[in-house]
């Protein structure tokens, strides 16, 4: 399996920023996020090629992008 995540590292190339971690829900009720990995791309289309190749959704899991957005006035 690290193997797979390491392929798809190289393939994502510069538009990896940070490859993440896994997480784990400490509070609340919902599951909240599995883990995290922060990408880069001018547009999000340019990323959904990526995103369906990524191992967790090969191995069935839902994968959700976010922007990170500055707050106004930062």
């Amino acid at each position: 399996m690290n193997k797979a995540w390491m392929d798809w590292a190289e393939k994502a190339g510069d538009h990896l920023v940070d490859f993440g971690n896994p997480t784990v829900a400490v509070a609340g009720t919902a599951p909240g996020v599995g883990g995290y990995s922060i990408l880069q791309a001018e547009k999000v289309e340019d990323l959904a090629e990526l995103v369906e190749a990524h191992p967790h959704k090969q191995m069935g899991g839902n994968l959700d992008l976010y922007e990170i957005v500055t707050p106004p006035g930062m």
